[in-house]
């Protein structure tokens, strides 16, 4: 059943994770007081993050309330939106806690639709909502389903936003698709996007989290193209 894995932290959850608590922040347990202490290297402060195909939410959950990124929002298909409810409620004495520096919402989301901003909801036209950091785990398990995905990340990312892609061949296989790196690439290059693979991710999480079969890309705006001003909003 499609969500039979959503009551699961699958390793690409874990790994997304642990890479941006590398990039942005780390964290350890006082001694004294028992309480999680984090340092931030970088911020998401006033960024928009948007995790696709969220699942169970961990990697939205940890932009909230470690990184404390402005807006989260933790989107699934309806049927499986009920779990990372599920996973915010028992974490409700952490989440919107500070609703003045940061604030997770869900949103159900089918890829091939955008989110619309709500300055535009209700008026005659309609404009996409767009996001600094969008977030994906194991969403690029189907061949079929990737020109609607990459369709919502086109029509979401903001210009000087990127997107990070996480997949584990092992928990989640590419349907026996060979070459799948270079055929995201292509369909990238014609929306007008960078994909590359991040080879070298694993130096920077711990031992416990390196698993050869988790693969990380990094999808922006080819900003080289004559167009490229205009690229978010074609």
């Amino acid at each position: 059943p499609e969500s039979s894995g959503q009551r699961c932290l699958w390793a690409a959850g874990l790994v997304m994770t642990r890479y941006l608590e590398a990039i942005f922040a780390s964290t350890y347990v006082d001694s004294s007081s028992g309480e999680i202490v984090v340092n931030r290297r970088a911020s998401l402060h006033n960024s928009n993050v948007l995790e696709l195909g969220c699942g169970a939410g961990l990697p939205a959950i940890y932009c909230h309330m470690i990184l404390q990124a402005k807006n989260v929002y933790a989107s699934e298909q309806s049927s499986c939106l009920g779990y990372v409810k599920d996973n915010m409620h028992l974490n409700r004495e952490n989440i919107n806690c500070h609703p003045d520096i940061s604030q997770l919402h869900t949103k159900e989301l089918e890829w091939g639709d955008i989110l619309e901003s709500t300055s535009t909801r209700h008026s005659n036209t309609s404009e996409p909502l767009k996001f600094d950091v969008i977030l994906g785990c194991d969403i690029t398990f189907n061949i079929q389903l990737l020109d609607v995905l990459l369709y919502t990340i086109k029509h979401s990312l903001a210009l000087d936003g990127y997107c990070l892609l996480c997949h584990d061949e092992e928990s989640c296989p590419f349907n026996k698709v060979k070459n799948i790196f270079q055929i995201i690439c292509n369909k990238c290059k014609e929306m007008g996007l960078i994909c590359t693979f991040l080879e070298n991710y694993y130096v920077m999480i711990p031992d416990a989290f390196q698993k050869e079969s988790v693969k990380l890309w990094r999808l922006e705006w080819d900003k080289t193209c004559s167009d490229s001003s205009s690229l978010s909003d074609s």
